[in-house]
Parts: structure tokens; C-alpha cells; sequence
């Protein structure tokens, strides 16, 4: 297995080759002057908190990937849901690694799969509230569209129909699987099976078939299913590709030649990319098959670096402040999701307790964890693990706080890939005339 991206050496905590500690303090003070009724108002630029990301992590996980396929003998691709880490330099970086594709949710994420150079057919523009110019946007560039529900297919047909009469569109359809016994034991957030808002109910078919097949342009191209995230169990997997494989076989009865079975992604953190054999016996060899992670390929590549500000007792409660906040990690708050928390540096010596690691935010929910076990003296700072995925690409400015810098580090080197939000970056879209009726008193 080798080293892992992230480990401790001599009660160090390393990002591949470079100590996290010392990258904090490497980094320089930077001060920002702000305009503020026609003069400056300086302020210091914190230097942390900032997400840090492995390249190797990156690699490890997409190989894992690509050596399971080869060992179950699978006619598959990996693709990439971009919702889980939209940063311009990742998905470029993955593309560099072997994934294939890309599974988007909005227009502007399939501007940003264009912009890192994947092909169009390579994009899937997946789902259930699709706007009138983002379909635009996927048919004139060839993008594949997802069929979410009967009204999805109607949209589709009157602006293919319409604006775009000759050129070809081609389809998935995202259908929602039949209950079944296997456990999905996910958060009901993350959810997408029976009775979720995404997919269509299989006694929809009938209609939204009949619907796409007004136009000879519109062709279905594949199946799409996607039961949730954080799913650890291959039974999942094995009841989805017998799932997909018996509606391929339904469809190629009535002319419909599919050529992609997605299987969807939500593999667990720790899963690892291993395939369930029975998954990969099930599956037909002559058909391609997509798996489209997002968490398991990115989540544990970054921890959140953030700066203790202080500790307080409060009853029975031990807090640790720090810099970060549900702005930058809003998983553990929104989802009660667990992320391991270390001090960049550990002591000898020295007694254990338990705290509530808090942020700074008005909120009572705005905390990273609770009931993390930490040393009582504690380093300057901490970092959250598995922040890969979900957190940056989830962030706010709620109460104002800036969207964060983001680092790349490969071997020991590491440069930024994302620049820290400034005041004048979250106030720019603000339609607003400066009044200058209080200068004086701002500056006397």
C-alpha cells in the first residue's frame, strides 16, 4: 500500500511530503486595502483557514478504480460527479489520471467540463429541474441529457423539436429502481431511490418513451440509476447492475438499442473502489458500464487546515474555537457527517480530553465535530480529514466570510489552485452606490 497521503511522523502530521505546520507558517502576511468612502481601510489577510489537497490521493483512488475493472474482466468507464469538487485544476487533474467522463448538474458545471477540455459526448447533463438554456446549451453542443420524468421529456422534445431540428440528441434515461431489500442506510438527504425527486418511476416508461419517440433525432443512448450517497453495501451494486441489465434487455425487445448502463456512483469513503463480484458476472460485456463517483474520488485527497483561536468550559461542555466554520465544512451540521480532526503537531506527555470543535459563525449548529478526542495542549492547528468532497464545492458566505484558498501539494511541492475570496470578491454583484455622507466621521 505504501505510505498513505496524509500520516503522522514523529507526532508530525504530513501531507505527502510537506509538514502541514510548516506550510502555514511559510506562508506570507498579506494585506488587503479595502475602498471604503473614497479611501483605504487595511486589513490583514489570514492565512489560514484553507483546504489542502494530496495529487497522490488523487491517483490512488482512480487507480483503485481502474485495477478493479481490470480484475472483474468490466467493460466500464470512470466517470466523475462534478458536484462533489467542481475546482478547475481537479477535474483537470483527473482527466490527466484516466476518468472518461463527467456527470454534471447545472450549465455552468458543463461549462467548466468544456473549459478543462472534456469532450462534449463525454459530459452527462443529469437532472430533475433542467432550465430552458441549459438544455439549449447541452443540445447545440452535443451533450448527453438524462431523462428525469414525463415533463423532462416534454421540454426536451419541444426545444430539440424546435430550436434544433436536425441535429441528434441523445438520452439516458434515469429511472428509479423497484424496492428492494438491500439497505440503503444513508442519510435521507442523500438519498435518490424510491420516492426521492430524482428518476422517473418505471410505469413511466410507456409515456416518456412514446414522448421522445415524437422525434426521430431524440435517441436513447443508455440507463441511468443512482440509489444515494455513502452506500457501503456491494449488495447495492449487485441489485442495481441486475436492474439496469434486465430494463437493457426489456428495451432491446421493443428497438432500443442501448450502448451505456450508469450504474451511478455514492460508494462510501472507505470503499475503496472494489467491485462485488457478482456485480461485475451480471453485467453484459457488451455494453459499456459507467461508474460515476464523486466522494470516493476525491473525499479523503484534502483536509481543512484551520487555526485554534482559543478553548472555553462552558457546563459540561469542552469547546476548541478555531478559524473554520460551517461555511467551509457544512457536511457535519446539514448531515451529522464524522470527520476525523488532528492537531498538525502532537506533544508528549500530555493528558487527553474530549471538545467540541466550534466556529465562529452565529449559529449554535456551526460546529466541525463534537466529542473529538484531543490533546489538552493543543497545536496551533488543526486539520479536518476527508474534505475533498462536499465541502469546498458546498461553502457560503454566510455572515460574510470568504470562500477559501485551496493548495495542491505533489511530493513536496505545493502551489495554489483557488484564490481566497476578498471582500471586494463577495460584494461585487451588489448593485450599490457608496453613499459618502458619513466620510468624516468613518475617518476622522
Amino acid at each position: 500500500m505504501g505510505t498513505p497521503p496524509f500520516y503522522f511522523q514523529d507526532g508530525i502530521l504530513f501531507c505527502e511530503q510537506v509538514d502541514i505546520g510548516e506550510l502555514v507558517n511559510s506562508l506570507p502576511t498579506r494585506i488587503h486595502q479595502i475602498p471604503i468612502q473614497g479611501k483605504f481601510i487595511q486589513t490583514e489577510v489570514a492565512t489560514t483557514p484553507f483546504f489542502l489537497y494530496s495529487k497522490a490521493a488523487l491517483r490512488n483512488n482512480t487507480r483503485s478504480y481502474f485495477d478493479a475493472m481490470r480484475t472483474h474482466n468490466l467493460n466500464g468507464a470512470l466517470g466523475y460527479a462534478v458536484k462533489a469538487n467542481g475546482n478547475l485544476n481537479i477535474l483537470e487533474e483527473l482527466k490527466s489520471l484516466g476518468v472518461e467522463m463527467l456527470i454534471t448538474v447545472s450549465g455552468y458545471e458543463i461549462l467548466a467540463g468544456l473549459k478543462v477540455g472534456f469532450l462534449p459526448r463525454d459530459i452527462i447533463f443529469n437532472g430533475n429541474g433542467k432550465q430552458r438554456w441549459e438544455i439549449k446549451l447541452a443540445i447545440e453542443h452535443g451533450i448527453l441529457l438524462n431523462v428525469d420524468s414525463v415533463f423532462d421529456a416534454e421540454q426536451i422534445l419541444e426545444i430539440s423539436g424546435k430550436e434544433f431540428p436536425q441535429k441528434e440528441v441523445q438520452v439516458l434515461l434515469r429511472v428509479q429502481p423497484p424496492p428492494f431489500e438491500c439497505n440503503v442506510a444513508v442519510h435521507p438527504y442523500v438519498n435518490t431511490s424510491e420516492s426521492s425527486k430524482f428518476g422517473f418511476d418505471t410505469r413511466d416508461m410507456n409515456q416518456i418513451l412514446e414522448i421522445l419517440q415524437e422525434h426521430e433525432k431524440i435517441k436513447v443512448y443508455g440507463i441511468h440509476c443512482h440509489l444515494g450517497s455513502c452506500i457501503y453495501d456491494p449488495q447495492v451494486y449487485e441489485y442495481i447492475a441486475g436492474f439496469v441489465t434486465d430494463l437493457s434487455a426489456t428495451l432491446a425487445k421493443n428497438e432500443i438499442h442501448v450502448k451505456l448502463l450508469d450504474i451511478g456512483g455514492g460508494i462510501g469513503i472507505n470503499y475503496h473502489g472494489t467491485l462485488p463480484e457478482p456485480m461485475s458476472r451480471i453485467l453484459p460485456k457488451t455494453l459499456k458500464v459507467l461508474l460515476e463517483p464523486g466522494r470516493s474520488l476525491v473525499g479523503n485527497s484534502a483536509v481543512l487546515v484551520t487555526k485554534v483561536l482559543g478553548t472555553k468550559r462552558s457546563r459540561n461542555k469542552n469547546y476548541v474555537i478555531v478559524d473554520s466554520s460551517m461555511t467551509d465544512l457544512i457536511r457535519p451540521c446539514l448531515y451529522g457527517s464524522f470527520h476525523r480532526i488532528y492537531p498538525t503537531k502532537l506533544y508528549n506527555f500530555t493528558q487527553w480530553g474530549q471538545f467540541d470543535v466550534v466556529g465562529p459563525v452565529c449559529e449554535t449548529a456551526d460546529f466541525l465535530g463534537k466529542n473529538i478526542l484531543l490533546q489538552r495542549t493543543l497545536a496551533k492547528y488543526l486539520a479536518v480529514m476527508d474534505c475533498g468532497a462536499y465541502a469546498s464545492s458546498m461553502s457560503s458566505n454566510y455572515n460574510m466570510r470568504p470562500k477559501l484558498e485551496e493548495y495542491l501539494v505533489d511530493g513536496s511541492s505545493w502551489k495554489s489552485i483557488r484564490n481566497r475570496e476578498m471582500f471586494q470578491d463577495i460584494t461585487a454583484t451588489y448593485k450599490y452606490k457608496e453613499s459618502t455622507s458619513n466620510a468624516t466621521e468613518i475617518h476622522n
